[in-house]
């Protein structure tokens, strides 16, 4: 009986991966790959490495069978308040811009974490609008959180974290926003918890903005270390899917390591302190002095354009 090599058969399973579910694996992630395949084959029951990979290949697969496999090609690493800076444009200056626009009739803020994990990003997100936003009973606000694992969502619906969770939290966010469980670990409080709402969505396959999925019409869209997962050209398929996502003048937020010029071309850049963040053109420009000067990103050596696997590890996460 013929075998395949170790190397070829590590460059074919990554070959029928990037098919099935978009996920990336170039050279440098060879390796990666390669030790998580055997957890993965034996997950589907299968001793032998090559006999899956032939599986893989030749079978179609459910929904249940491209979920188990992207939990196991994915990394689910976050915590809560992560790139600090951000939030801090966010409660500071993004937030209060949009609430002041909407003081009027339209009471509406709409927010879309896009590869969620386990929940301490959209639940960061919550509670920086819930400091911003005292009058919160007055409005209509929107926190949607999907991601492409079932398992997970249902650990970032429970809302239970240890103490891992709130390694670069600032104090008042586990003292302010959680209880203890009496087991050493924190739940989230029914108010801050009630306010996100959880739901499965693969950004490589599923189809948005659409109202049938509530993906429409966002005025920010966080969708941090989930593109570094795609090939090029299909992590700016996702990029433009996200501009389509959001209203005119709305904010989309990615990690410091996925800010790229080539993947999104249709944003314009805005430079907070030690924070970058794109917004969507509006329809007519007009200038708004309440932000930063918006301009075209350039790359600095060390930040921007680097390849999957490169950087800070990413948190849940493609397809979401």
């Amino acid at each position: 009986m013929n075998h395949t090599s170790p190397q070829d058969l590590t460059s074919r399973l990554a070959e029928v991966i990037a098919a099935r579910t978009a996920l990336n694996f170039p050279e440098a992630r060879r390796d990666e790959l390669e030790r998580r395949v055997g957890p993965t084959a034996t997950e589907f029951g299968f001793d032998d490495t090559e006999a899956f990979v032939d599986w893989l290949a030749a079978s179609p697969m459910t929904r249940e069978q491209t979920e188990i496999l992207a939990s196991h090609l994915t990394t689910n690493e976050t915590y809560f308040w992560r790139e600090p800076k951000v939030f801090e444009a966010l409660g500071e200056q993004i937030l209060p811009e949009l609430i002041r626009s909407r003081e009027g009739n339209d009471r509406r803020l709409r927010i879309w974490s896009a590869g969620c994990s386990t929940g301490e990003e959209p639940y960061s997100i919550a509670i920086a609008l819930r400091r911003a936003l005292p009058a919160l009973a007055d409005w209509q606000v929107t926190i949607l959180a999907t991601d492409i694992n079932p398992g997970i969502l249902r650990r970032a619906a429970a809302g239970i974290y240890g103490e891992w969770s709130f390694r670069n939290a600032p104090p008042w966010l586990k003292e302010g926003y959680f209880s203890p469980t009496g087991d050493g670990k924190r739940r989230i409080l029914p108010e801050v918890r009630q306010m996100v709402e959880f739901a499965y969505l693969n950004l490589a396959e599923d189809n948005y903005p659409s109202p049938m999925n509530n993906t429409n019409a966002m005025d920010v869209v966080f969708c941090r270390n989930v593109l570094m997962y795609f090939a090029p050209e299909r992590a700016r398929q996702v990029g433009q899917n996200l501009h389509c996502s959001l209203i005119d003048g709305g904010w989309l937020v990615v990690s410091s390591c996925e800010l790229s010029e080539q993947l999104f071309p249709q944003f314009a850049c805005v430079r907070f302190p030690d924070a970058i963040v794109y917004r969507k053109k509006p329809a007519v420009p007009s200038p708004d002095p309440t932000f930063p000067s918006e301009t075209a990103f350039t790359p600095q050596p060390g930040t921007g354009d680097r390849r999957p696997g490169t950087g800070d590890r990413p948190e849940s996460r493609l397809p979401t």
